[in-house]
């Protein structure tokens, strides 16, 4: 049985040795991307989602994204999607 939990995603702004990033993170593991500039901030959660999902092994599927007070965004499976 494939376990799927939401993921969620945050920017992590620039500092004096890093460039802008967006980390993905769910309670099976976690990945840091870092920022586009040519696309837009959805883009870029977006691809920060996917390479969490690749990581883990996830099949591609159909997901929702949802915002959090603070900024975060959320990305949870649609149910009844294959796995």
């Amino acid at each position: 049985m494939v376990v799927m939990m939401a993921i969620v995603t945050r920017f992590l702004g620039q500092t004096k040795v890093q460039r802008a990033r967006v980390k993905a993170s769910c309670e099976a593991g976690s990945v840091v991307i870092l920022w586009e500039v040519d696309v837009d901030a959805e883009t870029n959660h977006r691809l920060a989602r996917e390479a969490l999902v690749k990581k883990l092994n996830w099949t591609v599927g159909t997901w929702v994204t949802g915002f959090l007070s603070n900024g975060s965004q959320v990305h949870v499976r649609v149910i009844g999607d294959r796995l």
